[in-house]
């Protein structure tokens, strides 16, 4: 994947992940799955197993999106370091004597 496409899909997964709805429909899912949980039966092992399985999907899901904005931030920080030592490279040789 290339470095622009790497920060299109960053800024993407940023966008995600910091939209209100989705954070209120996160918040909600795990405030119901939780809720389920505590108020299952001791007889209920499905249920909280199935409540369990749930709140790691919807963890999967945030680390997926995390790890995307992780690979931009990356490639962000290669980009400006290269940046940089053109800038660096381009004062050495202009103060060298020739």
């Amino acid at each position: 994947m290339s470095e622009e496409e790497d920060l299109r899909r960053a800024t993407e997964a940023k966008h995600i992940l910091e939209h209100p709805l989705v954070l209120e429909a996160f918040e909600l899912m795990e405030e119901h799955l939780l809720v389920q949980f505590r108020a299952s039966k001791p007889s209920q092992a499905d249920v909280r197993e199935e409540c369990h399985r749930t709140l790691a999907l919807l963890d999967m899901f945030k680390q997926q999106l995390t790890c995307v904005l992780n690979t931009g931030r990356i490639v962000e920080g290669t980009q400006q370091m290269r940046v940089d030592k053109e800038k660096g490279n381009g004062r050495e040789s202009a103060h060298q004597p020739h």
